[in-house]
């Protein structure tokens, strides 16, 4: 091999550029690690937001509903205990009174339940919970 030979071969290793220190690694680790945290903050806040939003929606369907059934409710219980007690004599007014208003205190809980529920399904937990286990690890990272 002749000297210009030389000259010009190169090692691979000189083609690189210098590996990276220690600290220049865990100052990347750090900065991911908070560009992670910053990231499952914003999507926290916006599971938040997304549920307050269908919270409200919720809230104003189960509010209008609630209103809705309740003045056709009296209305459809006065004519229905009157018919009942022209129609089938059987029992006493009264009665009809509390079978038909039992039967709208049923019809009542079921659509409670069914408003809870609806809100028993909005859960921002995931994000959360992933959010506490990047805090968990980075706390612990640290020390």
């Amino acid at each position: 091999m002749t000297e210009t030979e030389a000259r010009d071969a190169t090692h691979p290793n000189d083609l690189c550029e210098p590996s990276p220190t220690m600290t220049d690694l865990i100052s990347g680790i750090m900065s991911d690690a908070q560009t992670l945290f910053k990231q499952q903050v914003a999507m926290l806040r916006a599971e938040v937001r997304d549920d307050v939003r269908r919270s409200l929606s919720a809230t104003k369907y189960i509010g209008f509903g609630a209103t809705l059934a309740s003045i056709g409710g009296l209305f459809v219980l006065v004519g229905f205990v009157l018919m009942l007690a022209r129609y089938i004599p059987a029992l006493e007014p009264w009665a009809w009174w509390a079978i038909v208003g039992g039967t709208l205190l049923i019809g009542g809980g079921l659509a409670i339940y069914a408003g809870k529920r609806t809100f028993e399904q909005i859960n921002p937990d995931k994000t959360l919970n992933a959010l506490e286990e990047n805090l968990t690890w980075a706390t612990n990272r640290q020390k």
